[in-house]
């Protein structure tokens, strides 16, 4: 196999690996509300908020229609922009598996080519054996 084929199936499998990752998220995504969705999560559920004035990551304490309680802050509602669930473990397993993917696919790609190479190296231009080298006579 040559390198260039085998660094487009690593790369057609890594663009496979995220691209489910993705879906997968998307699918997760219930109907309704986004403020909705905050009322139902439990409490010290730990999430993201990004608001106008600054943002942070924290424990979910309460929501109410005007307000969402997230450790020592408070944020009011027309201010959030955003609130994500933190997933640290989730997303640190699935950067070790896309760099461990990228890893092997480089390692391996460089092995065919070091061997590719070296079998070229020794078909176009062997070394001289001993069989082949001048005897000095000594007299």
């Amino acid at each position: 196999m040559s390198r260039r084929t085998f660094c487009l199936i690593a790369l057609s499998g890594i663009t496979a690996g995220v691209l489910v990752v993705t879906v997968s998220a998307l699918a997760q995504a219930p109907a309704g509300s986004n403020w909705d969705h905050l009322k139902a999560l439990p409490a010290q559920t730990r999430i993201h908020v990004s608001a106008d004035k600054g943002g942070a990551t924290c424990k979910l304490l309460s929501v109410d229609d005007a307000t969402l309680v997230c450790g020592k802050h408070t944020f009011q509602r027309a201010n959030v922009k955003s609130v994500k669930l933190t997933r640290y473990g989730i997303s640190t397993a699935i950067g070790a598996g896309i760099g461990a993917g990228v890893g092997v696919g480089v390692g391996v790609g460089l092995a065919v080519e070091k061997t590719a190479s070296s079998a070229t190296t020794k078909e176009s231009s062997p070394l001289p054996g001993p069989e082949s080298e001048p005897s000095l006579a000594v007299s």
